[in-house]
């Protein structure tokens, strides 16, 4: 349908001018576009004109090639394939460029500056990635109409001009431009940038601000790893991405962000985190990943949702709310410390209590709302832990270390469409390198071997290098095991694992262990009454019922 319209509106611009394209106002057909480039045959009849560069033939401008279309507000020199990229070539340079533009895109622009006398001031977008430019113009120009500033993966730009007059700007993508080594003060000043783009760029050492920044709301460094320095902030942040930069600290004035919902500071050399960041109570997703020379995770805020903590090496002490009524209130639903090998013993502890504790509220939060039919919501009270560890935590009702099943006792469940379970897992060391662990859970007396529900977790790349516990609440296999509990006083569920490789497919792995816990809305409100009585402590519950069986078997 869009090649049938785009064909129709071809047929419409030809007929303003059948012999003469350049008297056309729009241009869009390559041929069409080639003769009037090659034979100057531009006028300022012109508005728009579309250069596919995948589909010219080679054509070299000369410097006042568009001098004659003096009124034109729409140039888009774009490519739709790898081919041709650079079909227009421009050897001795550009002298000319319409005043009135309002949109330029040039994909691959060849020269390392705009013309001195564009005066830029009616444009709207910019939009120049893969460009040769070194600098983007000379002085400060008005610009108070820009938008939107595209000029990523321009290799060669090494500064950016003086934006103080860019008053309306609101994006600006400068990813991979490799060689620049410092973003000019004024664009801090700028009231309404929202976006802020740098990923990428390997050069650039230093971003500071003195002032707390009133409108910019993604702010990516991903990849700066040359970055050291780093002070920027601002009241509407709601994503800042510093994965894989140098900065060893956060600003003091890093607390003020209570926008903030995503932050990434994977691969940092981030040693602590400032306590002012349980003062972001709109964060939903923290990523830590690799922090090598992290010590200490301090409170977070009860709004976080994901946490990962993998691969923190010199991670000791984790602190969570100081009550656990505080951390009721807790919205964690993945939470991942694969090869936090150094955390002490009491942070094992308050780690095991956190997960019981939003593990409890995801699985009620499936039960609550399943009247009978869960199929239509199985995100609702997902959520999952993992955290070094050998043993069974205790307050799993069933667990065994030597079968890959567990009986478990139903005569206590009301109702059938009201059971969640709780699972949890020891995983071996596993030094081979993987992607996945799957774990298959089923119904241990069904006759079908296809039958059961396969959860997927993503393990580290490079091996497990300890036991680690698995909790998880999966909605998909409490749905499961109730629909198959119907009238019956006993369920046995197995279970299976296998780790992916990345070579071999999937191989068996062999659990240390596996115990499960059956929730009830009943059993819930006990243990929250129980909590909120005041130590925190929880006293296990180990009705175990375990048959005589194998042992565990890979699936």
């Amino acid at each position: 349908m869009d090649d049938i319209i785009q064909e129709t509106a071809r047929k419409i611009v030809r007929q303003e001018s059948v012999e003469e394209p350049g008297s056309r106002s729009r241009l869009l057909d390559p041929d069409d576009i080639y003769h009037v480039l090659k034979d100057d045959q531009g006028s300022k009849a012109i508005r728009s004109m579309a250069i596919n560069l995948s589909k010219m033939k080679e054509l070299q401008l000369n410097p006042q090639v568009f001098a004659k279309m003096n009124r034109m507000k729409f140039l888009d020199i774009y490519t739709t394939g790898s081919h041709n990229q650079r079909s227009l070539s421009l050897p001795q340079g550009l002298e000319f460029l319409p005043n009135e533009l309002r949109y330029l895109r040039w994909e691959y622009y060849p020269l390392e500056s705009l013309p001195s006398k564009f005066s830029a001031e009616n444009l709207v977008t910019l939009n120049l990635p893969y460009s040769q430019l070194k600098k983007l113009w000379h002085g400060m120009k008005d610009i108070a109409n820009l938008n939107v500033l595209i000029l990523h993966s321009s290799t060669l730009l090494t500064e950016l001009p003086d934006f103080s007059k860019a008053t309306n700007l609101t994006v600006m993508d400068l990813h991979f431009c490799v060689g620049l080594i410092s973003v000019h003060p004024s664009v801090f000043s700028l009231k309404k940038l929202e976006k802020l783009d740098l990923s990428g760029c390997i050069s650039l050492t230093s971003l500071q601000s003195t002032t707390h920044l009133g409108s910019l709301s993604s702010l990516s460094l991903y990849n700066c790893t040359a970055l050291r320095e780093f002070s920027v902030t601002s009241k509407n942040m709601n994503q800042l991405n510093l994965e894989h930069t140098g900065i060893k600290q956060l600003p003091s004035s890093f607390g003020l962000q209570t926008k903030l919902e995503k932050l990434h500071l994977g691969h940092t050399h981030i040693e602590t985190l400032p306590k002012s960041i349980k003062n972001l109570t709109r964060l939903r997703h923290l990523d830590l990943h690799h922090c090598g020379e992290l010590q200490t995770l301090p409170e977070l805020p009860p709004s976080v949702e994901t946490l990962n903590v993998d691969g923190c090496i010199s991670l000791e002490n984790v602190a969570f709310g100081s009550t656990t009524s505080e951390q009721l209130k807790e919205k964690k639903k993945k939470v991942t410390f694969w090869n936090c090998l150094k955390l002490n013993e009491p942070s094992l502890k308050a780690i095991e209590l956190n997960a019981q504790i939003n593990m409890m509220n995801l699985s009620h939060q499936h039960i609550s709302t399943c009247d009978g039919d869960c199929d239509h919501d199985h995100d609702h009270g997902q959520g999952m832990y993992v955290y070094p560890g050998s043993e069974i935590p205790e307050w799993l009702e069933y667990s065994t270390t030597t079968h890959d099943y567990i009986t478990i006792d139903l005569s206590s469940a009301p109702y059938f469409s009201q059971l969640g379970f709780i699972f949890g897992f020891i995983i071996p060391t596993i030094s081979s390198e993987g992607l996945t662990l799957t774990f298959k859970i089923s119904d241990g007396d069904g006759e079908d071997e296809g039958e059961g529900i396969k959860v997927y977790l993503d393990r580290p790349r490079q091996g497990i290098e300890s036991d680690h516990v698995y909790l998880m609440s999966e909605p998909r296999c409490s749905h499961y095991l109730a629909s198959r509990a119907n009238d019956q006083s006993k369920i046995k569920i197995k279970v299976r694992a296998a780790s992916r490789t990345l070579t071999s497919g999937y191989m068996p792995v062999q659990l240390r262990g596996f115990g499960v816990s059956l929730i009830t809305p009943s059993k819930y409100d006990k243990f929250k009454q129980q909590l909120e009585l005041g130590d925190g402590s929880v006293i296990p519950n180990n009705m175990c019922s375990v048959e005589e069986g194998p042992n565990f078997l890979g699936i």
